[in-house]
């Protein structure tokens, strides 16, 4: 699970959520193993994008981060003592 942390750049604590998330939407198969902290995927789902899909992708995400950066700056700015750069 920590290769699956690394990609996803996710803690490895939330792996385990997202891939209970992937497994009841039926995105991948398999299974957790909790002690070896591995997963057995057996099964993807297959998903082709279009490039109108990619572009709203893109807008989203980019949406996104610009919400994500003003929230940052103002919790910066309001605690500076708490938040070091």
């Amino acid at each position: 699970m920590r290769d699956i942390a690394e990609q996803t750049k996710l803690p490895v604590e939330d792996v385990e959520y997202l891939l209970m998330k992937s497994l009841s939407a039926r995105l991948i198969e398999g299974i957790i193993d909790q002690v070896d902290g591995v997963v057995h995927v057996s099964r993807v789902k297959p998903r082709v994008l279009g490039i109108d899909q990619v572009k709203c992708l893109h807008d989203r995400l980019d949406t996104w981060i610009g919400k994500v950066d003003t929230i940052l700056l103002s919790v910066e700015a309001e605690t500076p003592d708490l938040v070091s750069s």
